[in-house]
């Protein structure tokens, strides 16, 4: 019988041990996007956010029901909304582990010639909306300068002021760096298509313009907006080429960005202001475009940047505020910072994720605000159904059906908006170009042929 005892007693040390072996993982249903989310075939364990400091094995998964609040602006849910369960499933701590590789989105793959038809046919462009797209294409060459910029200020240049809604935005980095991403983002390059002597051009004449400083190279002619934007040509022009100097000046433009980086995480207009959601959101697509064009991004840049989105983030992420001290949401940050999440490793079945995308199909795309549909188009593109197809067919068609089809403006699009007129015709026509390429300037986020980088 004394043996028996001491057996047993030792079994029961064992099997007590074994189960407190794993590192404990602590949840907190506030911080979500610090939990990989996937799926699992083990059960899991029903618990709330209260009770969420849980001690887990190495192979035990939790699942947490999250009990979001009614919100006074969404209110109650609309017909048109599909309702999820709020249900976040969390990984084991060993997955935990892995958090360093997350996924960068897409690569750029689906500019060539072949694989753009494949993809707008798939991902649902039509021959209008490429015939649009190159209309625009067209308009954007005729308005460069002999110098290869472009300006917002359509007075001066090639086009004399015969087209109307001219900007008053000053830096010439912001409006080269726009345009060049509307070649850039169709495949086009300094070595190869119909446009090549174009971008050439106009990455020439940007390369002109850096100042280098010890914080890197410097594109912003008055504005973190224009650096961004420029930088964001650079990286892209380096992922498509490979050419090294390319790479020697997007590497520097992406040091300043992370030198400039606020207090707060974020970016605002001049170098170490605390940042907003907007003028983050173009350093956010630069660093991204980086990660894609296997460029250096320090972690800690993107962990501060994750912290600010934490601090502007309402509903556990689903919905975003233009300054971390707003009180309520608002569409185009709420649309740049569902996309900024995906692009640091927030799947598609996390809740704030669909919560986010239904929110933004709700809203549906705008008749004027491009800002907010350029965002929006490629967050739900990203996402894909149950939204992607209607929310396409409305942006599409509005977008072919507003073009210019006649005179020196044929090609272009203005839409009366802050943004639009403050960045007149050739901010609107870029924006709605890249907008109508969603299709194959990105491969979809989750796509089973999405590259993965380290963040």
């Amino acid at each position: 019988m004394v043996v028996h005892a001491v057996l047993l007693i030792a079994l029961a040390l064992i099997v007590v041990r074994g189960m407190g072996g794993g590192r404990s993982l602590s949840i907190d249903a506030g911080m979500t996007d610090q939990v990989a989310l996937r799926d699992f075939d083990q059960n899991t364990l029903e618990t709330n956010p209260s009770e969420a400091n849980t001690e887990a094995s190495e192979t035990e998964v939790v699942e947490i029901k999250i009990p979001f609040p009614e919100s006074p602006t969404l209110g109650a849910p609309s017909e048109s909304t599909p309702q999820f369960e709020s249900t976040v499933r969390a990984a084991s701590s060993s997955d935990l582990r892995s958090m360093t590789n997350l996924p960068a989105g897409g690569g750029m793959e689906g500019r060539s010639s072949g694989r753009r038809q494949e993809l707008l046919e798939r991902e649902g462009g039509t021959a209008g909306s490429e015939e649009a797209v190159k209309r625009g294409l067209e308009w954007l060459a005729a308005h460069q300068h002999e110098d290869g910029s472009w300006w917002f200020d359509l007075r001066r240049g090639p086009c004399r002021g015969r087209c109307r809604h001219s900007g008053t935005v000053g830096s010439s980095t912001a409006a080269t760096g726009l345009a060049l991403l509307c070649f850039l983002g169709h495949g086009e390059t300094p070595e190869e298509g119909e446009y090549s002597e174009v971008v050439r051009k106009g990455l020439y004449y940007l390369q002109s313009r850096i100042r280098f400083t010890a914080k890197g190279a410097d594109l912003q002619e008055g504005t973190m907006y224009g650096h961004a934007i420029a930088t964001l040509a650079f990286t892209e022009a380096y992922g498509m080429t490979q050419d090294p100097t390319f790479r020697d000046l997007a590497q520097s433009a992406i040091d300043f960005i992370c030198a400039a980086q606020g207090p707060n995480g974020g970016w605002r207009y001049s170098p170490g202001q605390p940042g907003d959601m907007t003028v983050s959101g173009w350093q956010m697509m630069a660093l991204h475009s980086a990660h894609l064009s296997r460029l250096n991004v320090p972690h800690e840049t993107t962990t501060a940047f994750s912290e600010f989105l934490d601090n502007t983030q309402l509903r556990y992420g689903a919905l975003y505020r233009y300054l971390p001290e707003e009180e309520e949401e608002k569409p185009s940050p709420t649309a740049i910072g569902l996309l900024c999440r995906m692009y640091m490793g927030w799947p598609r079945t996390v809740t704030p994720i669909r919560e986010g995308a239904a929110y933004l199909a709700d809203l549906g795309p705008s008749r004027t605000d491009l800002y907010f549909d350029y965002y929006a188009t490629q967050m739900l593109h990203h996402f894909g159904d149950p939204h992607w197809e209607s929310w396409n067919e409305k942006m599409r068609e509005h977008l072919i059906r507003t073009q210019e089809r006649s005179g020196h403006e044929a090609g272009s699009w203005h839409f009366g908006d802050p943004h639009g007129d403050q960045g007149g015709r050739l901010y609107s026509t870029a924006m709605a170009i890249m907008t109508l390429e969603v299709y194959y300037r990105y491969l979809p986020l989750y796509d089973t042929r999405a590259v993965e980088f380290p963040y």
